[in-house]
């Protein structure tokens, strides 16, 4: 593993290639960004944290990505989109074998109570399907006016895996992309459905003793339970001051 130096003009995370998927669920990747003391947000969202050339490096491994997950506290504070914004990257991610010009969406929440804002939702046609655990009927027939589609999934620590497996089975997702928030994260990673982990290192410092965390679930791991990750690479952009980590979870190669 060697440091690289980020080339303005370039796009670093296209040149990355994927292992193929265990059959019951996605291959999955956790981008992030946090500042130096390790923080997710400031203030109540991650806006700040990271340049425009860290968008760039989310937009990448969309256009990798056959489906984007997003958390309810994300999709409230910062809202959510599978949407590549850049025509080449679509143009890219066609030639790449992929089948439509943006991922699809996903949310999972416990019962929608979310504004029904946003490209999901605006009659846009970015295609999104939202699992849920608890949704009323009527709050389900509401979000399913606006476009996604509503997949009811088992409460508990099963309403992960059940969306994973769908996704993989039903919707033939082979590589998923979570973009937080935390709480998502922490519940992908107590599976261990995380196969590997991008992280922005952004040169800020937020402090805090309450601030969130890229990692938040409800305890801590142990020092012999706790996941090892090995590093892959790192992308030092200097203009930034920003570093692009790419991590591998536990044993995978």
């Amino acid at each position: 593993m060697q440091l690289e130096h980020f080339r303005p003009g370039t796009r670093p995370y296209l040149e990355l290639e994927f292992p193929p998927p265990p059959p019951e669920r996605p291959y999955v990747l956790i981008n992030m960004v946090s500042s130096l003391d390790g923080k997710a947000v400031i203030e109540t969202s991650e806006q700040g944290l990271g340049s425009p050339a860290d968008q760039d490096r989310m937009q990448e491994l969309r256009a990798h990505a056959d489906a984007v997950l997003n958390g309810t506290g994300t999709m409230r504070e910062s809202g959510a989109s599978s949407r590549l914004r850049d025509p080449e990257l679509v143009t890219w991610r066609r030639a790449h074998g992929k089948d439509t010009d943006h991922p699809l969406g996903v949310l999972i929440t416990r019962t929608g109570s979310f504004p029904l804002v946003g490209d999901y939702f605006d009659g846009s046609g970015l295609e999104a399907v939202i699992f849920a655990t608890e949704m009323p009927d009527a709050r389900r027939a509401k979000i399913e006016a606006h476009g996604p589609r509503v997949v009811p999934v088992p409460g508990g620590e099963s309403a992960v895996a059940t969306m994973l497996r769908h996704l993989r089975i039903e919707r033939d997702v082979r590589l998923l992309l979570c973009e937080g928030g935390p709480t998502i994260n922490a519940g992908l990673l107590h599976l261990g459905a995380v196969d590997e982990f991008f992280l922005t290192l952004g040169p800020t410092l937020v402090g805090g003793r309450d601030t969130l965390t890229i990692l938040e679930g409800p305890e801590p791991y142990t020092k012999q339970t706790v996941p090892r990750a090995q590093l892959r690479a790192v992308i030092a952009n200097e203009e930034t001051s920003e570093l692009y980590l790419r991590y591998v979870i536990g044993n995978r190669e």
